[in-house]
């Protein structure tokens, strides 16, 4: 972690020979040649010796006033001049503390003067974060690797709707004084570098606010790189023409409103981004707005797409509710479809197929692909080698199949069958096809949807290697075909999981039953837990909390590197009850329903840094001593879940 500089203290010169502008902007990887508040008059470089030489300078940039008699000339001349050389460090120096410091620190060192306005500036509005859940007084979340802490430590975080609305307005204008030679004043706009919506302010989700956003604020980021729109509020389809320089943007998430797509001429914005490494769109909604989008972008970029990061989400799981196609409907017949009369085309079974026709009428690939993310689609088994021919599987490192529902077609079968008659009608299926592709696969979450069986535990049991796994085991009477029961399926999912006991460092292990309206949670036994305790190298461990009381404890005292414990679940903490209710409601209230379970599984395992126990997070500061802590829920879930790092790929 990054020693931030501290503004108490005095900041010295650089300690090297200063060189001359026209030298300096020589150099191509300069920041000097790329950003414009570079201080080029004469003033500063006439004084590049004296900032080096002399040791009489003081800082605050005050004068000497005693008396002169009897002094050289030579040192009168050098009494004469400022004795704050501060401000004339080079650019790189400058700048290079401004990004140590945070943003509230950056904002004072602003103010100091004009040389440190010009540097500071370009590191308040590099990189902007829309979080309302951010907190600077949360340390944890700069405990991350190097090159991200960097990035959070140097980004600019807006959390209220009066700070966000203001920075949109102060975007689009100019800077308090020229640069340089310059005539003109650059905007507040050219310094912007990566923009990120995590979540919107409370109330900063009227039309207008949006709107303002979409058709004012967008069009002045002409110098942007990265966009990132996650939050859940859709943006409107013509954000995609205004956003300009397109061909400058590499990093793009989108959560856009494609239901009021008119005609195949709202996609062709996609032809300009031509330098695309991270894709994600969502809601997509259906096969013909996918083969629009990647038409575009085939086109734009001579067929060539060099994509390390692709997430496509026909629906987002996560925001709202969307129902999946029922159980009885993922295995369909010429009589089933018939009968009961299905429509086939409303379960957009051609997105997969229509992206391999566009990459193989190309004949392109995409042969960058790091990390693919698929969320909320149907699809068939030979969607499996459809992929395998337009991505290179094998470069893959991070796989994630979400909500993903898997349709079997058996052919000419025009009489009802039993259900076990069917079970001996299916193919291999999606998964089997797949994993055989998956060579380098290192992170895995998967949660998917059959009928009649379940592949999931040989396709885990396939992979080689896994370091990191989240995977949802989902239960329908259907799949009582294949196994004997709903324990038999636990002991084959965990038999699965334990073949990579030795680099399996994070474990994520959900159930879900399937229902008609909503799926419930369904507990494991309590004994098929207990066999994790062969996972010695795992350092994040989720589990639901109510399958595991009372062995919680048992089972951390066994591993002897976990780090991250959370029990999710209303009942993790134990049976409901009311009379240990404090008389008042208050923030303590749901801690203290749970903290006894935090501090059982604390005694046992003495490396756990961290308890989450349904929806509180404790913090183990030793023996017996557990603390609540609030704010750190985003990052805590990237310690126990398994889910995309954009930075992974790109960096």
């Amino acid at each position: 972690m990054y020693t931030p500089y501290c503004l108490t203290a005095p900041v010295g010169h650089a300690g090297a020979p200063y060189r001359e502008s026209s030298e300096r902007s020589r150099e191509p990887h300069s920041v000097s040649s790329i950003l414009p508040f570079v201080s080029s008059g004469r003033d500063i470089l006439t004084a590049q010796g004296l900032a080096l030489q002399d040791n009489h300078y003081t800082y605050g940039g005050s004068r000497r006033t005693e008396s002169l008699e009897g002094t050289s000339p030579t040192l009168f001349s050098r009494l004469q001049r400022p004795q704050s050389y501060i401000d004339k460090l080079p650019f790189e120096v400058r700048f290079h503390i401004a990004n140590r410091l945070s943003q509230y620190d950056a904002v004072s060192l602003l103010r100091v003067n004009k040389a440190f306005f010009a540097s500071t500036v370009a590191r308040l509005y590099h990189t902007v974060i829309v979080n309302p859940s951010f907190s600077h007084f949360n340390e944890e979340v700069f405990e991350q690797d190097e090159a991200t802490t960097v990035d959070v430590y140097t980004s600019t975080f807006v959390k209220l709707r009066y700070s966000l609305k203001h920075f949109l307005k102060t975007i689009g204008q100019e800077i308090p004084f020229t640069v340089g030679q310059e005539a003109t004043r650059p905007h507040y706009s050219t310094f912007i570098n990566e923009l990120r919506f995590v979540e919107l302010p409370d109330g900063f989700y009227t039309p207008f606010d949006l709107n303002f956003f979409t058709f004012m604020s967008v069009k002045k980021l002409d110098h942007i790189t990265r966009f990132y729109w996650e939050s859940e509020k859709e943006l409107q389809l013509e954000i995609l023409s205004r956003i300009p320089n397109k061909h400058r943007l590499m990093e793009l998430s989108l959560n856009v409103d494609f239901k009021r797509v008119a005609s195949p001429s709202d996609f062709t914005p996609f032809r300009e981004f031509t330098n695309l490494h991270v894709l994600s769109i969502e809601p997509f909604l259906n096969a013909f707005n996918l083969f629009q989008i990647f038409k575009n972008l085939l086109e734009g970029n001579n067929d060539f797409l060099n994509l390390r990061v692709l997430r496509l989400a026909r629906f987002n799981s996560n925001h709202g509710f969307f129902k999946n196609p029922a159980t009885q409907v993922l295995v369909l017949t010429n009589y089933i479809i018939e009968h009961d009369r299905i429509k086939i085309s409303e379960f957009e079974l051609n997105c997969i197929l229509n992206l391999f026709i566009l990459f193989s009428a190309a004949e392109s690939q995409l042969n960058e692909l790091k990390m693919l993310s698929l969320d909320s689609m149907v699809i068939t088994t030979a969607d499996a080698q459809r992929m395998a021919s337009f991505i290179n599987l094998k470069g893959v490192e991070f796989l994630e199949l979400k909500n993903i529902s898997e349709i079997q077609l058996p052919e000419d079968i025009d009489s009802p069958l039993s259900l076990n008659e069917l079970y001996t009608k299916l193919d291999t299926g999606f998964l089997r096809s797949f994993g055989k592709h998956l060579k380098g696969l290192k992170k895995l979450s998967i949660d998917y949807r059959e009928s009649l069986r379940d592949s999931i535990p040989a396709f885990i049991h396939s992979l080689d290697g896994l370091e990191e796994l989240d995977v949802t085991i989902r239960w329908n009477v259907t799949k009582l075909c294949s196994v004997a029961s709903w324990k038999h399926l636990c002991h084959h999912y965990i038999k699965a999981i334990l073949k990579h006991s030795s680099t399996l460092k994070k474990l994520s292990l959900d159930t879900k039953e399937d229902s008609v309206f909503s799926d419930f949670h369904k507990l494991i036994f309590p004994e098929c837990l207990m066999e994790l305790s062969q996972m010695k190298s795992l350092e994040a461990l989720r589990l639901h909390g109510y399958s595991l009381q009372p062995c919680a404890p048992a089972l951390a005292s066994t591993l002897p590197n976990l780090k991250y414990f959370e029990l999710f679940g209303s009942g993790a903490g134990g049976a409901p009850h009311m009379a240990l209710q404090v008389v008042h409601d208050g923030v303590l209230d749901d801690w203290l329903r749970v903290q006894h379970v935090a501090l059982a599984i604390s005694a046992e395992n003495r490396r756990i840094r961290f308890i989450k126990v349904d929806k509180c997070i404790f913090e183990i500061k030793g023996p017996g001593v557990v603390v609540p802590r609030d704010g750190l829920e985003s990052w805590f879930a990237f310690k126990v879940r398994v889910m995309l790092n954009t930075k992974d790929a790109v960096e």
